[in-house]
């Protein structure tokens, strides 16, 4: 009777005082030249025309960990700038909607790379732990749709205020 014995899972051995140590450190090497890469290449892509939705997501998610940090005192000159950016992203989206084609005009795109160096200034002053951290907390706010509105929602909301 062993045959119902559960399998075993191969888990990577990590050294935890190495893992402390480097998520008590601030933001660099190949965390960070991994994470500029991806941002970087989302905004090329969204620029020439030729992005995906996942481009899209990549740059919300930065959007959104920036405003949190700087709603928590880390950086609060970053609200503006990522206000701007998310209304951008949302004229995007409501754009792929209609076109079925993920673009951005120059003026948002200039736009989204000011907001990613406020971004990227604003992660070199943490931790990597603690930017994992907003980074969890997006993701939870994200999948549990705490405070979610849609992109229409948004530019709707914008044009009640203007008028």
């Amino acid at each position: 009777m062993h045959g119902m014995k559960k399998k075993r899972v191969p888990r990577t051995i990590r050294d935890p005082i190495a893992e402390a140590i480097r998520h008590a450190q601030p933001m660099g090497g190949k965390d960070l030249t991994d994470l500029r890469l991806v941002e970087l290449n989302a905004i090329d892509n969204l620029a020439r025309g030729d992005a995906t939705r996942r481009d899209w997501e990549w740059l919300a998610d930065l959007m959104n960990v920036a405003e949190a940090m700087a709603k928590n005192g880390i950086g609060t000159e970053v609200v503006a700038v990522a206000a701007e950016a998310q209304v951008t992203l949302a004229k995007v989206a409501v754009r792929a909607k209609a076109e079925g084609r993920w673009h951005l005009t120059t003026d948002e795109s200039w736009t989204l790379r000011e907001a990613w160096e406020y971004a990227d200034l604003q992660r070199l002053s943490v931790t990597l732990g603690e930017y994992r951290l907003y980074l969890k907390r997006v993701a939870d706010i994200r999948r549990t749709g705490a405070n979610a509105i849609t992109a229409e929602q948004l530019l709707e909301q914008l044009n009640d205020n203007t008028v």
